[in-house]
């Protein structure tokens, strides 16, 4: 029966050894060494708590703490990369049914560049930004619903944006301006349809140079008048809501809701640089992670729940052919970037299109809910 003692002999056997080897021959054991305590904890489930107990008393800059850190903390990237190896991990430990994976697009807001209400000054440093007035070609109009009334512009996503390539499995198009408008009042109810209460816009282009900002209508309504705040794009691994777990036992609620939030934590750990003050700063195994709003997202699994009656009106307003399925474009929470009253509420937006049309894109084939039901 392996113990906490052997663990720390194992460690303190490795730095001895490894004192004097290259970097490369070293880091090499190091990685062995990492996957033998993996090992361990499989077989070993007890061990666990012993060992999460010395990463909570350790020296967090101690080399000690980061082992025990790489072996007891589930790898994010490796979501991504490698989703069948990042759900075998001990902390993780569930099936791909259990627990399916899709990346996806995070929008996380930035704060390292200076702020301004002007969108032409913004577009110097990122053409990405929530609210504000977005970028077209001279004499593109701005959307409005069917009676006349200016849609609120969401959010712009700059597909060309060298902060970091966007997976292709992520299912986005690998070029252009990505942009979101809704009329912030419709539900997404069946007798909705022809309103035109929402739109995504895709300017299929690598040239921007005959762009600038729409001129804001006289009659846009008062909560869509809000400056411009900077975003940028990042991917992300998602997983589907606790709450669609069937009749789970209390520890896999809580093992799947602390895997759940370390993944959603993920995109603003990962804008570090671009907004520090915004960066998770703990983790479910060091303590409480910060309590950060549930990030925006183009594409991957939502972060409310799966729900029939959204599910029937899909099916009616969206019909499939064989082999064809509904896909979430977009997942936009509002507390992430304005005070006003958003979406009845600050309640998320969500759009949703067939896999077939976003794979065409089609963009004007989608179908929008204001998610009253988390």
């Amino acid at each position: 029966m392996t113990s906490y003692d052997d663990v720390r002999g194992l460690w303190v056997d490795h730095v001895q050894r490894t004192r004097t080897w290259s970097e490369g021959r070293s880091h090499a054991a190091y990685l062995s060494l990492e996957q033998q305590v993996v090992e361990m904890l499989r077989g070993q489930p007890e061990l666990a708590p012993q060992l999460l107990e010395a990463l909570r008393q350790a020296d967090p800059e101690s080399d000690w703490h980061s082992f025990l850190y790489a072996v007891l903390v589930p790898n994010r990237m490796l979501a991504m990369e490698d989703p069948d190896a990042f759900r075998a991990h001990p902390e993780v430990a569930f099936s791909a049914e259990q627990m399916p994976i899709r990346v996806a697009a995070a929008l996380v807001r930035v704060t390292a560049f200076p702020k301004t209400d002007d969108e032409a000054e913004l577009a110097r440093y990122t053409r990405s930004w929530f609210g504000g007035r977005p970028l077209a070609p001279a004499g593109e109009e701005w959307p409005r619903r069917a009676d006349g009334t200016p849609l609120a512009h969401v959010v712009q996503v700059d597909l060309n944006d060298d902060w970091e390539m966007m997976r292709p499995e992520i299912g986005l198009p690998s070029r252009g301006l990505l942009q979101v408008f809704h009329d912030l009042e419709t539900y997404g109810n069946p007798e909705d349809a022809g309103d035109v209460a929402w739109r995504v816009r895709w300017f299929d282009t690598d040239d921007f140079d005959g762009f600038a900002p729409t001129a804001r209508p006289d009659d846009l309504p008062i909560p869509a008048c809000t400056g411009p705040l900077a975003a940028r794009p990042s991917p992300m691994a998602t997983v589907p809501s606790v709450l669609d777990l069937h009749h789970p036992d209390q520890d896999t609620w809580d093992r799947y809701k602390r895997i759940q939030t370390w993944l959603e934590n993920y995109p603003y750990t990962h804008n570090r640089l671009m907004a520090p003050d915004l960066a998770a700063t703990s983790s479910p195994w060091g303590g409480d992670p910060s309590r950060l709003p549930p990030v925006s997202r183009l594409c991957g699994y939502g972060y409310n729940e799966f729900n029939p009656d959204y599910q029937k009106i899909l099916d009616a307003q969206l019909p499939l052919s064989v082999g064809d399925e509904h896909v979430m474009f977009a997942d936009i929470n509002p507390g992430q970037f304005t005070d006003e009253d958003w979406f009845h509420g600050q309640r998320h937006l969500q759009i949703w299109m067939r896999r077939s049309d976003l794979a065409e894109r089609r963009f004007d084939d989608c179908w929008a809910f204001i998610r009253l039901d988390g």
